[in-house]
């Protein structure tokens, strides 16, 4: 296992419901993932995810608050918690419906803090 699988495993293993835990660059390529979803579903998340990201973005800049760095969807079947690192990657985690959003918000802006590093050089 790669360290940025490791990285992203352990993120996953600290959540409970957590479905799918990715590392995405900011078009919506797949770096790294952990999960048991089939490759096709995690490449369509990241690219619905990266587009979300833009128009966040876009908005935050308008109003002047900067640039978005964290987004968070929530549905009656699962919530969607992204996290825009440093570089230009973001964390991305897709919960169950039941899941602690907020221990999700920590896990990944503790995960971004270990692979910025690595992802820099």
């Amino acid at each position: 296992m790669t360290p940025l699988a490791e990285a992203l495993a352990l993120v996953r293993s600290r959540l409970d419901g957590t479905l799918t835990v990715l590392l995405m660059d900011l078009d919506g390529i797949v770096v790294a993932r952990a999960s048991d979803a089939a490759p096709i579903a995690d490449e369509l998340l990241a690219a619905s995810i990266a587009g979300l990201l833009r128009r966040a973005d876009d908005s935050a800049r308008d109003t002047d608050l900067g640039p978005a760095v964290e987004l968070t969807i929530a549905s009656p079947r699962g919530r969607i918690v992204a996290h825009r690192m440093e570089t230009p990657h973001a964390l991305v985690v897709l919960l169950q419906p039941d899941a602690l959003a907020g221990r999700a918000r920590h896990e990944l802006r503790l995960a971004a803090e270990r692979l910025g590093p690595e992802l820099a050089a």
